[in-house]
């Protein structure tokens, strides 16, 4: 294993073919979420989900959730930094969680609406739907496949490679303990 600079890991490689990554786990649709969580705008839904900020590894990397989520991402992050991958955990850049939003050009709730996803990058260059991602994001995801997040780096049709959320069975094992 060896560690990267910021620059190698901000560097743009083409996506891996959507049925090489994310075996196993199923991405979590909008009404499979508004069924099994409520809607995104609705206060109830909010005060479930316990939105908050939070300073995550570094006082630059500050971002707004639900707990829960914040929680698994301090477990993959967890995760890396144990592996000996500070590089990925101290290099990496969030452009958010929450954001009461509908997907880029559909009348769909984005799943960043529940405050579950979130979007990292290594710096400049991630672009929604241009076939090329990160090599940093690449590097991150064998630890948030671990933990059962999804990646849209990986979705059929425009990949979104900066994009993570937890799957169907990671946010169905929160409910069944209790978490969510």
């Amino acid at each position: 294993m060896s560690l990267h600079t910021p620059s190698e890991l901000r560097r743009l490689i083409p996506r891996p073919s959507p049925d090489s990554v994310n075996s196993g786990l199923v991405c979590p649709s909008a009404n499979w979420m508004i069924d099994t969580l409520g809607s995104p705008d609705n206060p109830r839904t909010k005060k479930r989900l316990k939105i908050f900020t939070k300073e995550m590894g570094t006082p630059d990397f500050r971002i707004t959730g639900a707990s829960i989520a914040m929680l698994g991402l301090d477990h993959v992050f967890s995760d890396a930094w144990d592996a000996g991958r500070t590089d990925l955990v101290s290099s990496v850049f969030t452009d958010g969680m929450y954001n009461l939003r509908k997907i880029r050009g559909r009348d769909v709730w984005s799943n960043h609406a529940w405050a579950m996803a979130v979007d990292l990058n290594f710096g400049p260059g991630e672009e929604l739907g241009d076939g090329l991602v990160q090599f940093g994001l690449m590097e991150l995801y064998p630890f948030f496949h671990k933990r059962g997040w999804y990646w849209g780096g990986g979705y059929h049709g425009r990949e979104d490679g900066m994009h993570w959320e937890p799957s169907v069975s990671l946010i169905e094992t929160w409910i069944n303990s209790g978490l969510l």
